[in-house]
């Protein structure tokens, strides 16, 4: 451990905070008390507990009203999981929510005020040396939990009560912008499926200032047996790096890098296997492997309208498996479509290819903040930079 900086402290979890394992579960009871409960899902998504997510509505014995209700400037976490990844994620309470209990699978953190402010202790929860403890300390096989001793000998350092408000200041800044990426992102997200729909699903043209509009009457019906023929992608017989010059693609997208491609650019794979309902469009050469088909011949077919023409057929309809989805390559051969002149596949992909850009950079971007959200995390809460 580093030396302390001057003013700084460390003392174990349990000497900070009360923490009380939630035994509420969802059952109502006529003999109970109704409550709302916050469960595993509002904590695992949300990095704030507030009145504006929607509890469940259970009921409640006194003791246990009194043990679990959610005050400000609480903290909640993950108690258990299927997962040891997915233990010890935290929300904070800002204020306190009348009548909203914690739920089962969740602890509740109560620090001492004097010394420890919940905004602080939610932030220092997501350190990644603090997410290794929890990883490293989860008990279970098929399920993974964390006991009270774990949690009450968790190292905890932290400055004095100002200081700790100046840090969570600088983070939560951070968070808002967060927020605001993620909230910029899902908007784009839906903007491309919207555009995908209505330009490939409904059957008409982006007009672009050309001042056409082809309408779904007016184009051809075709089998996508008419117009590609498909290939089984192979085992790669060279081994997967996390770097290198051609992607592997799987069912589910890119999953490594190779030294050698089995199909040249541009590529669009379909997972046989799997995740059967999102193809894969690559510019470059690639190595589909055997868990995927690969287009192998086009005929009069744009390959990028052509990736954009499977994302709004929705696969996943056609799956013809009880366990993992399967895809057969005649089931595909057989799925019927409107066939727009190649000319007009190119304007509607070239329109769908720029919504995809600004996607794309906009996840880059989420993605810069969440990196040196971490930095900041590492470096000011383990006092290695001073305010």
């Amino acid at each position: 451990m580093h030396d302390l900086p001057p003013g700084w402290q460390m003392a174990p979890l349990g000497e900070l905070a009360t923490i009380q394992s939630s035994q509420v579960d969802k059952k109502s009871c006529d003999d109970e008390i109704p409550v709302q409960l916050c469960n595993y899902r509002e904590v695992y998504q949300h990095d704030q507990i507030t009145d504006q997510l929607n509890f469940m509505q259970a009921t409640a014995k006194p003791k246990e009203i009194s043990r679990c209700s959610v005050q400000a400037d609480d903290v909640l976490i993950t108690k258990d999981s299927e997962s040891p990844r997915d233990i010890g994620v935290s929300a904070y309470v800002p204020a306190t929510l009348p009548g909203v209990l914690c739920g089962y699978h969740l602890a509740l953190l109560r620090p001492d005020t004097r010394r420890l402010s919940g905004a602080y202790l939610h932030q220092y929860l997501g350190l990644q040396t603090v997410r290794d403890y929890f990883y490293l300390c989860a008990q279970g096989i098929t399920r993974f939990g964390l006991t009270k001793p774990v949690l009450q000998a968790l190292p905890v350092i932290y400055p004095p009560l100002a200081q700790q408000g100046r840090l969570i200041a600088t983070l939560s800044s951070m968070d808002r912008l967060i927020f605001l990426e993620q909230a910029r992102l899902q908007k784009l997200h839906h903007l491309r499926l919207g555009l995908i729909q209505a330009h490939i699903g409904s059957g008409h043209a982006v007009t672009g200032g050309t001042g056409w509009r082809t309408a779904q009457s007016d184009r051809r019906e075709r089998r996508l047996g008419d117009s590609l023929v498909l290939a089984y992608g192979k085992p790669c017989p060279v081994p997967v790096q996390p770097y290198g010059r051609y992607p592997v693609v799987g069912a589910g997208g890119v999953i490594g890098y190779t030294s050698r491609y089995l199909v040249a650019g541009p590529s669009v794979v379909i997972g046989r296997k799997g995740t059967i309902h999102q193809p894969t469009y690559l510019e470059q050469a690639c190595w589909p492997i055997d868990t995927t088909y690969y287009v192998r011949e086009y005929r009069d077919m744009c390959p990028r309208w052509l990736y954009y023409l499977l994302m709004s057929l929705n696969l996943a309809a056609y799956n013809e498996a009880t366990g993992v989805p399967s895809l057969s390559r005649d089931t595909v051969y057989h799925i019927r479509y409107r066939h727009p002149p190649l000319h007009e596949q190119r304007h509607i992909a070239a329109v769908l290819s720029a919504a995809d850009q600004r996607h794309a950079m906009c996840l880059v971007g989420l993605q810069r903040h969440q990196r040196i959200k971490r930095g900041l995390l590492h470096d000011l809460l383990l006092g290695r930079v001073r305010m």
